[in-house]
């Protein structure tokens, strides 16, 4: 007796819809992989950003002398005054924090986005004394979309201003 090659219509007709659905399903996996390292990348980006935004802000602050806090219900503004008469203009928008320095140019420090940045100024008492310290605070606090009236604190930056007590004004419109 002959022996054949090949495949008959049955195997054929069985095999071709067997692998249409494991192509579809390594298709939707890989999607799944891509939508997911896309947000590991991002949530890393956005880790890196605001690293590099809180090492920039708190040396700012350490190295001016007064501060001025403006507040208004479309932006919050804070401006450093350093010894040398120059300023650094901190700016928050949507999604973004502008930083201006009046000799070095500006910077954007994006932000993720449901998430809103708020700056504020107080006095610190020292640890063992009686002087105050005047600190300055960035907050980035991420809004919940399940509760509207509820948010979760996402990052809070601080940073003492000067290597003296600086003089702060504050300003809201």
């Amino acid at each position: 007796m002959r022996r054949r090659s090949g495949s008959t219509l049955l195997e054929t007709a069985i095999f071709i819809p067997i692998s249409f659905a494991l192509l579809i399903g390594a298709f939707g996996l890989m999607h799944k992989v891509m939508i997911v390292a896309n947000l590991a990348k991002n949530q890393s980006a956005a880790r890196r950003t605001i690293g590099s935004l809180a090492l920039q802000f708190r040396n700012d602050v350490r190295a001016s002398n007064a501060a001025k806090l403006e507040k208004s219900n479309n932006y919050d503004r804070l401006v450093l005054k350093r010894a040398d008469e120059s300023s650094i203009v901190y700016e928050v928008g949507s999604s973004v924090i502008r930083r201006t320095d009046t000799s070095a140019g500006h910077e954007q420090y994006l932000i993720p986005e449901e998430r809103k940045a708020s700056f504020e100024i107080y006095d610190a008492n020292d640890q063992g004394s009686s002087s105050t310290r005047r600190q300055i605070r960035l907050r980035v606090i991420r809004s919940s979309k399940v509760d509207a009236g509820s948010s979760i604190l996402d990052v809070e930056i601080e940073a003492a201003l000067g290597a003296r007590a600086g003089s702060i004004e504050r300003v809201s419109q």
